[in-house]
Parts: C-alpha cells; sequence; structure tokens
C-alpha cells in the first residue's frame, strides 16, 4: 500500500484547510478591533488544545511511542522514509497492538491521518512563531490577499518579498529616502536580482553549482514522469537539494523554476506522486546523473 501517498494527500489537505481556517480567524478578529497579540495567542491555544485533546494517538501510549518512531525515520531510512518507516517499523508495532485499545473502527489509515494531523498543526505552530512580524503585517495593514503560513528555506523573512511589500505600506517613513518611484522600483529589482543570485532557489538546491547541473541535466530529460522521478529521488540521495514533498518539488519547477509543461504538470498529478529511487532506477539514468552531477558526488 502507498502509505506515502495517504500521509501526503491527507496532509496536504489538512494543511491548505488550516491556514484558510486561520486567516479567516484572523480577519474576523480584525474586523472586532482586537490586537493581534491577543488574536495570535487564541490561535496557538486553540492548535495546541487540538493537538493534545482532540485525537486518539495522544491518549493511548502505544499509539504515542509509534508517533515516536515516525519522528525518528530520517534516521532509520536513507531515501523514501515516510513509506518505509509506516510500511515496516509503525505498521508491525501497530498490528501487535491489542485492537480493544482502539475506538470503534480505527484503522491503519486513520492512525496515519491522525499524524498528518498533528504533524501539520506542529508544523503551523513553528511558522506562527517565526513568521509572526509578516503575519502581523497582514493584519494591522487589514489586507490578506497574500496571506500565507510558508516556510521559505534559506531566505530571511525580510528577504520574502511579500515581506518587503508589505513593510513598506505599513512603514512608509523607513524608505523616505527612494523619493521618487522610479528609485523605488530600481530597490525593489536591484532587491530581487540579489535575492535570485544570492539563494538560485535556495528553498531547493543547497547552492548554486547544484542548480545548474540541474538545468543541464534537462536535455536527459525524456519521459518527463519517470525521469523526473530518478531525478528528485537521486537528487534527495545525495543530499543535494533540501527535502521536499513531491508535490511541492513538482510545483515548485512548474511554477517557480518554469521547466515543465502545464501538460507534464498536469501528468504527475494523474500518477500523484513521484517514483521511488528504486522503481525508477536505470544504467541510463544513473549515467547521464552521474556525468552531469559528477564535481558534487
Amino acid at each position: 500500500m502507498e502509505y506515502e501517498k495517504i500521509y501526503e494527500d491527507f496532509y496536504s489537505k489538512y494543511y491548505t484547510k488550516t491556514e484558510f481556517l486561520i486567516k479567516m480567524f484572523l480577519i474576523k478578529r480584525k474586523s472586532q478591533k482586537k490586537t493581534f497579540g491577543i488574536t495570535l495567542n487564541e490561535v496557538n491555544i486553540y492548535l495546541n488544545d487540538v493537538n493534545l485533546n482532540k485525537h486518539n494517538l495522544n491518549k493511548n501510549k502505544n499509539l504515542e511511542e509509534l508517533h515516536q518512531i515516525f519522528g525518528r525515520r530520517y534516521s532509520i531510512y536513507e531515501i523514501d522514509q515516510v513509506q518505509e518507516v509506516f510500511a515496516n517499523e509503525i505498521k508491525t508495532a501497530f498490528n501487535k497492538i491489542d485492537i480493544s485499545e482502539f475506538p470503534t473502527n480505527y484503522t491503519y489509515t486513520k492512525f496515519i491521518q491522525e499524524i498528518a494531523i498533528i504533524e501539520v498543526i506542529n508544523e503551523i505552530l513553528r511558522l506562527l512563531s517565526i513568521n509572526s512580524q509578516l503575519l502581523e503585517m497582514f493584519y494591522k495593514l487589514n489586507e490578506f490577499n497574500e496571506f500565507e503560513i510558508k516556510y521559505h528555506r534559506n531566505i530571511s523573512l525580510e528577504n520574502y518579498p511579500v515581506y518587503k511589500k508589505m513593510h513598506i505600506k505599513l512603514y512608509p517613513e523607513y524608505y523616505t529616502n527612494f523619493t521618487k518611484n522610479e528609485d523605488l522600483e530600481a530597490m525593489f529589482q536591484s532587491n530581487a536580482r540579489n535575492i535570485e543570485n544570492d539563494n538560485f532557489f535556495a528553498s531547493l538546491f543547497i547552492n548554486s553549482d547544484v542548480y545548474n547541473c540541474f538545468l543541464e541535466y534537462q536535455k536527459h530529460i525524456i519521459d518527463f514522469y519517470i525521469d523526473y522521478s530518478y531525478l528528485k529521488k537521486r537528487l534527495e540521495s545525495e543530499k543535494l537539494i533540501h527535502y521536499h514533498k513531491d508535490n511541492d518539488f513538482i510545483k515548485f519547477v512548474f511554477e517557480d523554476i518554469k521547466l515543465i509543461s502545464k501538460k507534464n504538470y498536469d501528468e504527475y498529478y494523474i500518477n500523484g506522486k513521484l517514483k521511488s529511487l528504486a522503481k525508477s532506477f536505470s544504467v541510463q539514468r544513473q549515467n547521464n546523473f552521474n556525468l552531469v552531477f559528477k564535481d558534487l558526488l
């Protein structure tokens, strides 16, 4: 069974739903003239309560121990960590638990979904803390069209484009040196170039050399789905990219780097996930990868 797909599909849906509900709650509290600090505290209290009291997992010591195993997945498996740990260590231990300890109709799929919910809430709680300055600017300006709770790897909060945009609106006096629109526009363009040059899509690639090799490797993409499966999983295996779920990786390559077509993007979503490294392996793909990335291996 594709446990990773069960987990990632539910994680993605629940994350989107939670992000939307928090946005709606902030808008409501803003209309009631509540302070951002009070409102954020309410959100944190609610999410912590959900994590502690609303799930069977946190009411059963054996299930809690299985969640702890999930938390160690990266130290157990080199690749395909979610799939492998759910298929092996966790599944074996789950099957040993007396069924009488579970609520009625409690299944392994339900357990995986509960882990996904708890992981979503933990991640959102973390981001509410580290992105609180940006969220407060959304709140103070009462502008929520670009609202997001998102982690941009290797890019400081102050370098988020949306942060800069909100900051200028909220603190225009800070930019009084830029008296002309042309000057302000020049600053934006310069910052954008600097961010791109400094980070070379650093939320994905560990350095610019990997990014350049990634571009060079595109000439070897013949069968989009299986070739990209091997490329992404091999890059992860070699620790040349930061971890992203398959959906996020393909979306990033499509929307941000703009290397794949809409047709291929749609093809990916028919499959729903990339193949594992083992299932996408071929001698030719291995040779192509080793040739292009030889200086980084």
